[in-house]
């Protein structure tokens, strides 16, 4: 059974199980990529995988040894999605394509959000200074262990982190290294390639070798991959975490001794350009809503409750330092938090921000018009009018352009070394 037939077949309500990579092995001369798997209660969740010639061993709580990954031939086209596949993986609710996997996240996840979260990717790297953390140049060293070093990037949206054809990431400044995206759906880049032959890429085009990308959810547990990554990165993904402190939990046991958790999130209100929360109405009416200006923070409000109420966890971000303090798997926890100007407003600002506005204004500008319709489908599943939302949201892009009073969003960033494994006791050896 070719593997786009047994995606077609997976009931997604169920929990399914990660297939080895040496069950996912492609044919030379066929579209389809073959698998055997084994019967078990649960179903099995779709990987899907490219690898070039890669050569590693895996080990998951899952497998009962080591499988090792066979070389794999160059395929003809990198993947196929076809419309059956589609219907799988996606379904259509008020215009917009959303993820068929998991009703807690409730953004898009069609062309339009992956272009917002392209373009959101590299201002957020400039607002923070960073594409990745000090500390992850060491954990991923190539230090000429036998054992492959491994990242993974849950929640991995367009691919960026891990990869994209604009951005030198993950898998090529570390090609000694796995990278792995997990999502809800395909990475954007992965199926941009339909039909082309590698033969036909640039050099910029071509998925590195040593990547793979994974349909799972995060929210269903992570203890296959025990024991299995060095780097654990996540971005911007609370709204669709249920209960983020279990992840922090479940994390800890994925990462090596000595790892890295680096974690990204974002809270849903709005703060002054003192950095104060803006008081908004906590009382929230789909049938008689009254918002005020300043109508962004209403608008994120409305979205931060929409969100809480379908099973995010929305304010996870101003938690964070203090679960992986008190978590007894992690040390040398390193805490940061960055402004972003979402409304940018009309005063004497610090020199930085200044320049961050002049490079990224129309970025911003897009990622703030581009949400609003993203936060839309949200927003009508609880029972908003349409043309109440059309209103406010007009309001909100006279905001933004009118720059008269300033919006913030508040993004914290945390992250942490998994505790080194202790040294082996030395039992006194009795004496002959």
């Amino acid at each position: 059974m070719s593997q786009l037939e047994v995606l077609h077949s997976y009931d997604l309500t169920h929990r399914n199980r990660h297939y080895s990579d040496d069950e996912f092995e492609m044919e030379v001369d066929s579209d389809d990529y073959m698998t055997e798997t084994e019967t078990e209660s649960t179903t099995s969740t779709a990987v899907l995988s490219q690898f070039e010639g890669t050569v590693a061993t895996t080990v998951t709580s899952m497998d009962d040894e080591a499988s090792m990954r066979t070389p794999s031939p160059e395929p003809e086209p990198i993947m196929q999605m076809d419309e059956p596949l589609r219907s799988t993986l996606y379904k259509s609710e008020f215009g917009r394509n959303l993820n068929n996997y998991s009703d807690i996240y409730k953004l898009p996840a069609d062309e339009e959000e992956l272009d917002r979260l392209e373009r959101q990717y590299e201002m957020l790297n400039s607002l923070t200074g960073h594409k990745y953390v000090p500390p992850m140049m060491e954990v991923l060293a190539d230090d000429g262990s036998e054992r492959q070093k491994a990242v993974v990037d849950l929640g991995s949206g367009a691919g960026n982190w891990i990869e994209v054809s604009r951005i030198i990431d993950v898998a090529r400044d570390f090609p000694h290294c796995l990278a792995v995206a997990i999502d809800l759906t395909p990475m954007k880049i992965m199926y941009e390639m339909t039909g082309h032959r590698a033969g036909d890429l640039s050099q910029s085009e071509i998925i590195p070798p040593n990547l793979r990308g994974e349909v799972d959810d995060v929210n269903l547990g992570l203890s296959h991959y025990n024991g299995h990554f060095d780097v654990v990165h996540t971005r911007l993904i609370a709204i669709g975490v249920k209960d983020y402190c279990r992840l922090v939990d479940e994390i800890s046991e994925v990462l090596r001794p000595g790892g890295l958790i680096d974690l990204t999130e974002v809270g849903y209100e709005a703060y002054d350009k003192n950095h104060e929360p803006i008081q908004v109405s906590k009382v929230h009416d789909p049938a008689n809503p009254q918002w005020q200006s300043p109508y962004w923070a209403h608008w994120l409000s409305a979205v931060n409750h929409a969100a809480h109420n379908g099973g995010g966890e929305t304010s996870a971000s101003r938690n964070l330092e203090q679960w992986l303090s008190n978590h007894r798997a992690f040390e040398d926890v390193v805490h940061r938090e960055y402004w972003l100007p979402i409304i940018p407003g009309d005063y004497d600002r610090p020199r930085a921000e200044a320049e961050f506005l002049q490079q990224y204004r129309n970025t911003l500008e897009f990622d703030v018009m581009t949400f609003l319709r993203a936060g839309r489908v949200m927003l009508l599943k609880n029972h908003y009018k349409e043309d109440y939302l059309s209103r406010m949201e007009q309001k909100i892009l006279d905001e933004l352009r009118e720059a008269k009073e300033p919006q913030y969003s508040r993004i914290e960033c945390v992250y942490a070394r998994k505790t080194r494994a202790p040294p082996a006791l030395e039992l006194d050896t009795p004496q002959q």
